[in-house]
């Protein structure tokens, strides 16, 4: 017996991972806010986030951002876990270098 094809559904951004950004207080140079993964679509446009911590990466609480947030500049979406952390480990040297200047990247 042949089985019918089902077509996939789309999910939007659920299951992306992202980071939101703010302008630092002393430079005005964005810098990581909050990491996060969209775990699930609500009514409208909005959509139900994990928050991570910082300290951790433990998950922490749930917030609600519209779609139109999502895909704005102040937040940077990924497909992958790995190019997740690689723009996180990639802000933290970063802010390494500006924290210690003269010091050379390697």
């Amino acid at each position: 017996m042949r089985s019918k094809a089902v077509k996939p559904r789309t999910t939007g951004l659920v299951g992306l991972l992202g980071h939101t950004y703010k302008p630092d207080e002393e430079t005005g140079v964005p810098r990581i806010h909050y990491q996060f993964e969209v775990i699930r679509k609500l009514s409208g446009n909005k959509y139900a986030v994990q928050l991570f911590s910082w300290l951790d990466g433990c998950r922490t609480e749930i917030q609600i951002y519209t779609e139109a947030f999502l895909c704005s500049p102040e937040v940077k979406l990924y497909p992958s876990e790995e190019a997740w952390k690689w723009a996180y480990e990639k802000e933290c040297c970063r802010r390494d270098r500006e924290e210690k200047p003269g010091r050379e990247a390697a």
